[in-house]
């Protein structure tokens, strides 16, 4: 009777030891499921289980915490966050170079608007000087037209009068040479030929006045207008002793002014004289 009892004793106590070590090995593995689930569903259990770990391993020291910790997700999620982090404040710091480079150029750019600005108001302000300016040359530029057209107008006006006066006298001079071929009567037409060049020259030296002043050249003394006009009986007196001199003076004129016949400085001759009076006038005497 014994025996059984004592086997069936030793039966319960294996049963109740693989129980407990099921058990055991059961709540082990729930509780590893349970942790696993919790470490993927919060970050905050995950850190609390990496921070037991470790604190459990710097038992053994801290260099083999470390090295066990080295390859764990929480050590490549700091690395990772570390390299980012890293990466981050790089492209952080160049992102503030090139602000800082960009508001460089921005006051440049800014500066130089500035400046053109200023350059475009003074370039526009000389634009409308000069438009001003131009409208006044373009206005003196008409009166300047129009004044010299009346110039030009009274010019013509006076050469024409001048020539006018020219030829008129020409042809005076040209018809008084038959009268001037005869003693006494070539005296009288003579005093009224020089009267007559006086009065021309006169005339011509005023509107010659009139022309320096349009031009605002000043003007001649017109000295000629107040000549003296000799008598006929000066002129035959003054024949007697001055006809050398009146006629060399005649002469060298006409040799100055080239291509025009010079008078020979010589008294006539009987026959001379004959020809030139007896054609008109008979004298005795003389025209025998």
């Amino acid at each position: 009777m014994a025996e059984p009892t004592k086997k069936s004793g030793l039966f319960w106590k294996l049963f109740s030891f693989a129980g407990i070590k099921v058990l055991l090995v059961s709540f082990s593995i729930v509780g590893m499921l349970f942790s696993n689930l919790a470490t993927l569903m919060s970050d905050r259990y995950f850190d609390l289980m990496q921070m037991g770990l470790r604190k459990a391993l710097l038992i053994a020291g801290e260099p083999l915490a470390d090295r066990a910790l080295k390859h764990s997700p929480k050590a490549d999620i700091d690395q990772k966050i570390k390299a980012k982090t890293s990466q981050l404040d790089a492209d952080n710091k160049a992102l503030l170079d090139s602000n800082k480079k960009l508001k460089a150029d921005l006051d440049t750019t800014t500066s130089e608007k500035v400046g053109l600005e200023t350059k475009s108001q003074k370039l526009a302000a000389e634009v409308d000087d000069l438009s001003v300016k131009n409208r006044n040359l373009a206005k003196q530029s008409d009166e300047l037209i129009q004044a010299q057209t009346k110039q030009a107008a009274r010019a013509k006006t006076i050469a024409t009068g001048v020539k006018a006066r020219l030829t008129k006298g020409l042809a005076r001079s040209a018809a008084a040479m038959p009268a001037e071929a005869l003693p006494y009567i070539s005296a009288v037409a003579a005093v009224s030929l020089f009267a007559l060049d006086v009065n021309d020259a006169c005339a011509t030296m005023n509107d010659f006045n009139s022309l320096l002043k349009m031009m605002n050249a000043g003007e001649e003394n017109p000295d000629m207008c107040g000549m003296k006009i000799p008598t006929t009986q000066e002129v035959m007196t003054s024949a007697k002793t001055q006809w050398r001199s009146s006629l060399t003076s005649v002469a060298d004129a006409a040799r100055a002014a080239g291509n025009i016949p010079v008078p020979e400085v010589r008294l006539p001759n009987r026959q001379e004289i004959s020809y030139s009076v007896c054609q008109v006038l008979y004298v005795p005497g003389l025209c025998n």
